[in-house]
This record gives C-alpha cells, sequence and structure tokens, in this order.
C-alpha cells in the first residue's frame, strides 16, 4: 500500500504577507533610526565648528589692540570668518564686512560673527574711563555666494560675552 503524503512544499500566501510585513516595519524603523543618528551627527559637528570659531574670535579680540576693537564696537562691525592655507596649515582669519567687500581675500567658510556692545548692564559707568569693552558676539550662518545672513541660523545658540581689557 502507498501512503499518501499530505506534505505541503513552500510558504502559503499569509506567511508571505506576514514575513514582507514584518521586513517593511524593520526597515522603516532602521531608516528612521539611520536618519536620526545622520540629523545629530551632522548638527555636532557644526556645533563643534561654531565652538571653534568662538574660540578663534575670542583669542582674535585678545591679540587686537584696545582702539580697533572699541571701532568696531562703536560700529557694531560684522566679521567673516575666512580661511587661508599655507602650506599644510589652515589660518582662520576674522575679516571685517567693509573689507571683505573691497578685498574678497581668503575662502569664506560661511559664518559670521556679528558683535554688540553691552552697554545696557554697565549704564552706570563711564565708558571713556573704563579699561575694558564688554561685547556680546553671535555666530550666523552666512550664504558663501551673496554674504547674506541666514534667519534661523545658529547666532541663537552660539552667543558669548566678551570683555576687550585695555593693558
Amino acid at each position: 500500500m502507498q501512503k499518501i503524503s499530505n506534505r505541503r512544499y513552500g510558504f502559503s500566501l499569509l506567511e508571505v504577507v506576514l514575513a514582507i510585513g514584518v521586513f517593511a516595519f524593520a526597515s522603516v524603523l532602521f531608516i528612521g533610526f539611520a536618519n536620526a543618528q545622520l540629523y545629530f551627527e551632522t548638527k555636532n559637528q557644526t556645533r563643534s565648528e561654531a565652538m571653534d570659531i568662538m574660540d578663534d574670535f575670542c583669542s582674535f579680540v585678545e591679540i587686537s589692540s584696545f582702539d580697533d576693537i572699541k571701532g568696531f564696537k562703536d560700529a557694531n562691525a560684522t566679521f567673516y570668518v575666512t580661511e587661508e592655507e599655507d602650506g599644510e596649515i589652515t589660518y582662520r582669519k576674522f575679516v571685517p564686512s567693509e573689507v571683505w567687500e573691497m578685498s574678497h581675500g581668503g575662502k569664506l567658510t560661511g559664518y559670521a560673527i556679528g558683535i554688540e556692545p553691552m552697554e545696557a548692564l554697565f549704564a552706570g559707568e563711564d565708558s571713556e574711563f573704563r579699561y575694558y569693552i564688554p561685547l556680546t558676539c553671535k555666530l550666523f550662518k552666512v550664504d558663501k555666494d551673496s554674504q547674506s545672513m541666514i534667519l534661523d541660523a545658529i547666532g541663537e545658540d552660539f552667543s558669548t560675552f566678551i570683555a576687550a581689557k585695555n593693558y
């Protein structure tokens, strides 16, 4: 006697649909996670670069003359951040916007720093005889082609207080 086997080979339609559904769900979760990681990595790189720029700008203010900083404060100057290469070394420079528009020297990095006086906090003092200049410095993203400020950029997150001293 021959035994009739009721064995199935392959998968049923229900099993295939379930497998595709599980795979699609897992893929969506993975892609969402990868996009979130990419977003936060880009944000961290931007923040790191912004902190480096602000540190370099603080050093720039420290080595600049007191009279130059006083003039920049009075003009509410904006500085474009440029980079120049000398062999293996890259130098970051801060060029006032008036000078940049005349010379176009250096390579723009896409950032600018605006300085403003903090006179409201020090209204009781005579600014002519003060041995320091309190400044608020904000970092902004700049359109590299037209040098226009980009709204809702990094400036709200990266502002600092600097006191330029007259030694």
